[in-house]
């Protein structure tokens, strides 16, 4: 006993030799050499060594255990791993060496709570070094956080974490890291049906044909006269069932991403207009498999760049793609300034089974913002001033559609404007706290003294961000969605008379479309914003304004020229309309809803009203409601005698639930075993070992203690991370020694039923304390002691330490205060 207590006495002395100022803490629950800085923290035990895992993107570390703290040190999951090897293709060769995995388990497991089991989960390092990339993690965290709140389509859910990685009984600190759920076919991320098949993965036996390739078959030999430029299949692929598809454009990394020893993407297709689509899941697919999708996206790719919005079989571009799902994803890339808009990481989703593909071509999940042209007016609704050939031009299209422009128009003024501002003055200063102290140290790791010293460093670097954001946001709502410019063009008829509807300003030219191929069109020559056609046919109308880019070229603009040209939907003159009602869907809690809409049967437009006037290209969008609606809720697990009990509120919108803590019950017995809760969760142990909640149902994207006293988890946390009492009005970091207010102005936004949504930084509303446990005094005391008598031991080493830090951190904190004060009031040259 003696020994075990002299032992640890001399762990906690060495730490507070080794460890920064004010970093000391007692963190029992954690293993040894690992700790967290105010972050879930998730480590990972692997097979082979570092070195050699990052040597190459190919090698795996094929054995190991993940497993999941709170940042309390309460272990969450744990569980085998199957793989980890390294991930991205510029994200990989240019991040230095700090770099982002892939990881796969042996069994699925819930390591974000709300998010749903999985087995794979991805690492990303927000370590890319060109001068684009953004170095502080935000972007992507923004990023996901506005696309979730918009209800994008299978948005991922994400959370910051303090990484290690345990090579033998080395414990490797590996910084900052954020957690994302993979993009895959899973009924928890994109739930689509997934094929049953055994893939031939050998490169030495997939099928690579373009037009110049000879001796085709004849399968082959209609993709290529379809339109199909180049393909790539796995003839050795079998099929039991068939299923839908996950697919990504890509225009830069086709023939030589790295995740196969650069030999490329398992399958793929090139499209007449030289869009490079990989097929990301399933990844090697057959003949028959590529051509269904393929041919699926060549004739909406033909519908979509013919100025009347069919092609040739008579269908129009929306029969194909979904526009509400594309409107949140262009919307989210402009706003952000995402540099690799429809060029690569931009994912799209089909449903499908042994009868075909079913459904709309969706755009989502969201993927990839840490390289971001926050500083520009780049990519705002049009690509840069460089084309790239294929899918990017698929943005300059939609572009031209006037009914898209309009659902765009829309869907900024109601959902994302507003959702912009508070992201960039509420949101990302708590983001920016939450992540403080975690940063800091990955500073440390990865940063030269000579980079923190010169304001290259997370404070400074993350505050760039905001304030860059900022204006970016400022610009996005009143210099690009302004009255001279035009952004969409809609039609509505009524007694035989078609109204052209301009957002903005513009003009009007009429035409019809051709009956015989709907994919051409002959002008009228009338000028007028409304127009009465002598015979029955198919009218739209042709706009030209100003653009909503920054002088690119788009549609019928040239470069530096800004002039746009829009073609509105198509009104059908003549046609007795035989309409169905489409019956509004609610939004809920983080989900957007569509208004009610009627569609014809006859000649398939779309109207917003039941009288046929008033034609739109997709119905409305309309935003979550951003606030649950809770149940009575009950109890779910009983107080004891030595332990707390839980009530649990779930939501009756959602899948999210709320908990308050439930005081020790004198006349209960101790709880001693595990128990698991009608909700899923398992608590072990009693209170003088600590409980471990582990949440089977919490929301990924809203968190915090509500009015009533009760709590949402977070990510990654529990009951221990949210329930540290502090002073009313007092926002803190749970589980870090810094228990500062959030800067003046920098406040946590409220989801409007007393719960933050962001993180796991928690507002105390309307003041008071949790209650103190008496048992909970007497285990501090113990500890206290112990520290105490450890410190002693150190303090020849930490007295000269800590008053060449205090020295250290007062110029620091002068230095850090001029440069806030000069970039505040813009007096602060970029070069500084």
């Amino acid at each position: 006993m003696k020994t075990r207590i002299l032992s640890l006495l001399m762990t906690v002395a060495l730490l507070g030799c080794l460890l920064p100022a004010g970093s000391l803490s007692v963190q029992a629950a954690f293993p040894e050499g690992i700790r967290s800085n105010g972050l879930p923290v998730l480590n990972i035990t692997i097979n082979t060594s570092l070195e050699k895992l990052h040597l190459s993107k190919n090698n795996a570390a094929t054995d190991g255990q993940v497993t999941l703290y709170t940042a309390t040190g309460q272990q969450q999951a744990s569980v085998r791993l199957e793989q980890m090897k390294g991930r991205g293709n510029a994200s990989w060769a240019m991040a230095g060496d700090k770099r982002s995995y892939n990881i796969k388990c042996v069994q699925p497991v819930e390591l974000i709570s709300g998010a749903g089991a999985g087995k794979n989960w991805v690492l990303v390092a927000n370590n890319v070094t060109f001068a684009t990339a953004d170095r502080t993690g935000l972007g992507n965290l923004m990023a996901q956080t506005l696309y979730q709140q918009m209800g994008g389509a299978s948005a991922l859910s994400c959370q910051p974490v303090d990484l290690y990685i345990t090579e033998g009984t080395a414990v490797n600190y590996r910084g900052t890291y954020l957690l994302l759920e993979k993009v895959e076919i899973q009924k928890n991320r994109v739930n689509i049906t997934k094929a049953d098949m055994t893939m031939d993965e050998n490169f030495d036996h997939v099928r690579y044909v373009n037009t110049e390739t000879t001796n085709l078959s004849a399968g082959e030999q209609a993709l290529v006269n379809r339109g199909i430029s180049e393909f790539r299949y796995a003839p050795g692929s079998k099929v039991k069932s068939d299923g839908g598809f996950i697919l990504e454009a890509d225009n830069r990394y086709l023939h030589n991403n790295h995740d196969h020893g650069d030999k490329g993407a398992g399958s793929f297709f090139v499209t007449s207009h030289g869009a490079q689509i990989v097929i990301k899941e399933p990844e090697f697919v057959t003949l028959a498999q590529l051509t269904k999708v393929a041919t699926f996206v060549q004739d909406m790719e033909d519908a979509l760049y013919n100025r009347t919005g069919y092609n040739a079989a008579g269908k129009y571009y929306t029969d194909y793609l979904d526009l509400s799902s594309t409107a949140k994803r262009v919307l989210l890339d402009c706003v952000t300034g995402q540099l690799d808009v429809f060029k690569t990481s931009c994912y799209f989703y089909i449903d499908g089974d042994n009868n075909g593909l079913k459904g709309k071509l969706i755009a989502g999940p969201a993927w990839d913002y840490d390289n971001l042209h926050l500083e520009t007016k780049k990519l705002y609704s049009t690509a840069d001033k460089t084309w790239n050939a294929g899918a990017r031009n698929w943005f300059a299209q939609l572009m031209t559609k006037g009914g898209f422009v309009d659902l765009l128009y829309d869907m900024n003024k109601d959902m994302l404007s507003p959702m912009a501002s508070k992201m960039a003055n509420e949101t990302l200063a708590v983001f920016r706290q939450q992540q403080m102290a975690s940063q800091n140290n990955s500073d440390l790791l990865w940063k030269s003294a000579y980079d923190r010293e010169h304001g290259r460093d997370f404070p400074t670097l993350s505050l760039t961000f905001i304030n860059r954001f900022k204006q970016r946001v400022n610009c996005w709502q009143n210099a690009v969605w302004t009255p001279d410019k035009l952004m969409g063009v809609t039609l509505s008829v009524k007694g035989g008379t078609i109204t052209a509807h301009i957002n903005g300003t513009g003009t009007y030219e009429w035409c019809r479309v051709d009956e015989k191929d709907p994919s051409k069109y002959v002008s009228l020559g009338k000028t007028t914003s409304t127009f009465t056609p002598s015979e029955k046919g198919a009218y739209f109308v042709v706009a030209r304004g100003a653009s909503l880019g920054d002088g690119h070229r788009y549609g019928g603009g040239t470069n530096g020229v800004a002039g746009v040209v829009m073609y509105s939907s198509v009104a059908h003159i003549g046609c007795i309309h035989s309409l169905d009602a489409v019956a509004a869907t609610p939004a809920n809690c983080w989900e957007s809803g569509t208004a009610a809409y009627w569609t014809c049967k006859l000649c398939g437009t779309l109207f917003a009203d039941n009288k046929g006037e008033v034609t739109i290209s997709a119905p409305k969008a309309t935003a979550p409601t951003g606030r649950h609606d809770w149940d009575a809720g009950k109890v779910t697990l009983p107080a004891a005698s030595d332990d707390t009990g839980v009530y649990t509120y779930n939501c009756k919108n959602c899948t999210a639930t709320k908990i308050r803590t439930l005081p020790k019950d004198p006349s209960a017995p101790p709880r001693e075993v595990a128990i698991q809760t009608e909700q899923g969760n398992i608590i072990i142990g009693n209170a003088s070992q600590g409980t471990v909640i582990k949440p089977g149902s919490a929301d990924s994207s809203m968190t915090g203690q509500t009015s009533d006293g009760s709590v949402i988890l977070a990510p990654g946390t529990s009951m221990e991370d949210v329930v540290d009492p502090t002073p009313s009005g007092t926002t803190t970091v749970p589980g870090t020694t810094d228990s500062t207010a959030l800067p003046p102005g920098e406040t946590a936004p409220n989801d409007g039923d007393g719960t933050n949504f962001v993180g796991t930084v928690v507002t105390r509303p309307g003041g008071g304390t949790a209650q103190e446990d008496p048992a909970a005094e007497e285990s501090s005391a113990t500890e206290m002691i112990i520290l105490i008598v450890a410190v002693a031991a150190c303090l020849g080493v930490l007295i000269p330490l800590t008053i060449m830090a205090l020295r250290a951190k007062k110029k620091q904190a002068a230095l850090y205060a001029a440069y806030e004060e000069a970039l505040q009031n813009g007096t602060l040259d970029e070069e500084e």
